[in-house]
């Protein structure tokens, strides 16, 4: 509740007062009231505080004067000014009356009977029984929602407790203006005509506007309430105005359940969070194999509802920026990476939602129930699944990458883990443009991926191949598209985009370094794994 000029027109030493000029600002606040008889206003005057005086230092100002006074009194947030008659001057001046109609600055006159000590002390007293009447508000409407914060409440109790205190109508709207919660029976079906934010004032920590909304061909007025979730999302507290605007001492109870509301949404996203780690660590043991016995492995599937006799493939997404995914990342990049999974996991939450899975900072992986009879019958409905959600987030330079492990039960998870995460990382390298692979689709680095467990693949790198690297990488790259190009010069000219002159003199050039025989077909296939060796290795680098 506000003490505005309005209420001090009502005190009883004022009951002969007369308002002269600038009506319009009789909602100004009043927070004191002081005595001037000086007009060094710089030194003094304080926003809120109502001026009592009788001219004395500006009985012989100018008409000028007069205006620049009032306007500086606005200037200094002064609430008004009230003028005693008879002592110094008999007429209210025309500049006085002109600069308070101009600044909106309220002049009351009174006669010189009215006592500055009745007006100041029966003002202060209005203003100390306002701040106790305050603090009684406050301690109940903190009394209330701190019993309420003690029960784990939902919206709508939130909003039984506000409109209980503030005698309204409180209804709970998302985004989309989807009604969440409300005191009314029936949510009320409205078209917004017209918004606008409100100015803030004392008490008011949060965003509020006013809404006009047309409900049953009757216009009405809402208070909007902005409320922040720790999630991203924004919740919105709509008090229904029937007959009157909120008044501002409500404001204390809005504040009390925006604050109730918000301190719930980070309680609520604690708590998944704290979930969401337990599941993450669950879905940890079973894809690294931590665990000691079967026993064990049961009690861990029974958490993510999963059973040691059915059928599973792991299934990985993951998603970078530009054509590598790089290892080195900054802290903002890693944060863009977990908003951008963030927003992925719910989209396959929604659609899968019983599959458990594991974030990482861009990727997710997911342990999947196979039941068809083939691997193509399973790919097919991976990315029939998936394909709506790959479309809405393919844009820009970002590249998504799904891999899927072979068959295999709950104990052969750890085997099959790493299976998917090889196929996103080499998808990139051998230029394999599909969304979905299956881990049998890597060919022949499928084979050296195995054999790389137990050998140096280096040793299967021949000594040519190696020659060609050091002597010139260009040399290199186009004997790899000369090869895979099935030795067509035409092909591998508009590839490298050079003429087909220079690629024949290349091929020359290199079997005169190398000696290599390009009609010898198990001379060209080890060339050729040489190359996929070098590429799967890292040795080789066509920019």
């Amino acid at each position: 509740m506000i003490y505005r000029v309005k209420d001090v027109l009502d005190i009883p030493s004022l009951k002969t007062a007369t308002l002269l000029s600038g009506k319009e600002g009789l909602y100004n606040e009043v927070s004191d009231v002081i005595v001037m008889e000086a007009h060094d206003i710089d030194n003094w005057l304080k926003p809120g505080q109502l001026v009592l005086s009788s001219l004395y230092s500006l009985q012989e100002s100018t008409r000028q004067e007069y205006t620049d006074f009032v306007a500086g009194l606005r200037k200094h947030g002064a609430s008004g000014i009230i003028v005693k008659m008879g002592r110094f001057i008999d007429e209210i001046p025309a500049g006085l009356i002109e600069g308070c109609s101009d600044q909106n600055l309220p002049l009351i006159q009174i006669d010189a009977t009215v006592s500055y000590r009745n007006i100041i002390l029966e003002i202060m007293q209005n203003l100390i029984n306002q701040k106790a009447d305050m603090l009684d508000v406050y301690q109940n409407v903190h009394h209330e929602f701190k019993s309420l914060a003690m029960k784990e409440p939902e919206y709508v109790d939130v909003i039984k407790v506000l409109k209980k205190i503030i005698g309204r109508d409180v209804s709970i709207y998302d985004e989309n203006n989807h009604c969440l919660a409300s005191t009314e029976l029936h949510p009320i079906d409205f078209e917004i005509t017209n918004a606008r934010e409100l100015f803030p004032e004392k008490y008011m920590h949060y965003d509020y506007s006013r809404e006009l909304v047309m409900v049953s061909d009757t216009l009405q007025s809402r208070l909007i309430c902005k409320v922040p979730g720790m999630d991203g999302h924004t919740i919105f507290l709509a008090i229904r105005e029937a007959q009157t605007f909120v008044e501002m001492i409500d404001y204390m109870a809005i504040e009390n359940a925006a604050s109730t509301l918000q301190f719930e949404s980070i309680k609520q996203v604690a708590l998944s969070r704290e979930k969401e780690s337990h599941i993450n660590d669950v879905v940890d043991h079973i894809l690294n194999g931590k665990y000691k016995n079967t026993e064990e492995l049961n009690e861990n599937a029974l958490i993510l509802k999963l059973s040691l006799d059915k059928k599973y493939r792991v299934v990985t997404w993951q998603h970078f920026q530009g054509k590598v995914a790089s290892g080195k990342r900054s802290f903002q990049e890693h944060t863009d990476y977990m908003a951008c999974t963030t927003g992925l996991i719910h989209a396959i939450s929604s659609i899968w939602p019983k599959n458990a899975y594991r974030i990482f900072s861009n990727r997710i992986t997911l342990i999947v129930e196979d039941n068809f009879t083939t691997d193509q019958s399973f790919k097919d409905y991976v990315q029939e699944t998936l394909k709506p959600i790959y479309e809405n987030h393919n844009k820009g330079d970002l590249v998504l990458r799904v891999g899927i492990s072979d068959q295999g039960q709950l104990i052969d998870i750890p085997k099959l883990a790493a299976q998917p995460l090889r196929v996103v990382q080499l998808s990139n390298m051998i230029k394999q443009d599909a969304f979905v692979m299956l881990y049998k689709d890597l060919g022949i680095y499928r084979i050296l991926l195995e054999l790389s467990k137990e050998n140096d693949l280096n040793d299967y790198i021949s000594d040519k191949i190696r020659m060609l690297q050091e002597y010139d990488p260009e040399y290199f790259e186009t004997v790899r598209v000369f090869l895979d190009s099935n030795q067509n010069y035409k092909q591998t000219s508009d590839i490298l985009f050079v003429h087909p002159k220079t690629v024949r003199y290349r091929i020359e050039k290199i079997k005169e370094l190398t000696q290599l025989d390009f009609d010898n077909p198990d001379e060209m296939l080890q060339v050729m794994i040489g190359i996929r060796i070098s590429q799967l290795l890292g040795n080789y680098n066509k920019d």
